[in-house]
């Protein structure tokens, strides 16, 4: 019997690179609209939207394809999310007063709607994501404990080197490995284990 193991795509980088591409969509897309003119994101703020919204689908398209590595690099997929929310939130400010000025001659152009609403929901994706990445290292696990939240859970009987069984005490917090007891470093890893 073969092991046919299914590689499932994660959902939340995936979420986040569609959420970037939409924001390079609309930062080349009309920011503003007066009558029969229309100004273009990248003739303006749209240029740094576009450049953070690629930054954030290489990081995301990574996370994606490779769940495993570039989880600190998924920092960047935020700041840069997170840039572009707020240069969005601006513009759409500015777009907005002057649409209140003129009467209603100037509207808010659909690139930088899009552009700003994908923006601030690749950031919160992007977030979660990384949150949860942190979370599987066990960047969060309680003090004290000594426990990897990604730590496999190791057999109840661990031998010992002559072969003899002791019982483990607790899980080593650097690789997930069984501890005998009164064990003061890991014989796996060579961690020093909690007193």
């Amino acid at each position: 019997m073969t092991d046919d193991v299914s590689r499932t795509i994660p959902a939340l980088p995936l979420v986040a690179s569609v959420c970037a591409l939409l924001a390079i969509v609309g930062s080349m897309g009309p920011w503003a609209r007066a009558l029969f003119v229309t100004k273009n994101g990248t003739d303006g703020d749209g240029v740094l939207t576009l450049l953070l919204g690629i930054a954030a689908l290489v990081v995301s398209g990574v996370r994606t394809a490779r769940p495993d590595q570039w989880r600190r690099a998924g920092w960047v997929a935020v700041v840069s999310f997170g840039l572009a929310a707020l240069i969005g939130a601006y513009d759409w400010s500015n777009v907005s007063d002057v649409a209140g000025q003129t009467g209603g001659l100037v509207e808010v152009g659909w690139g930088l709607v899009v552009m700003t609403l994908a923006a601030v929901a690749g950031g919160v994706c992007a977030l979660i994501d990384m949150v949860r990445a942190r979370q599987a290292a066990g960047a969060f696990a309680p003090a004290g404990y000594g426990v990897s939240a990604t730590a496999p859970v190791p057999a109840a009987i661990d031998r010992g080197p002559a072969g003899a069984a002791e019982r483990t005490a607790h899980f080593c917090g650097a690789c997930g490995a069984g501890l005998k007891r009164g064990a003061r470093f890991c014989d796996s890893c060579g961690a020093p284990t909690p007193a």
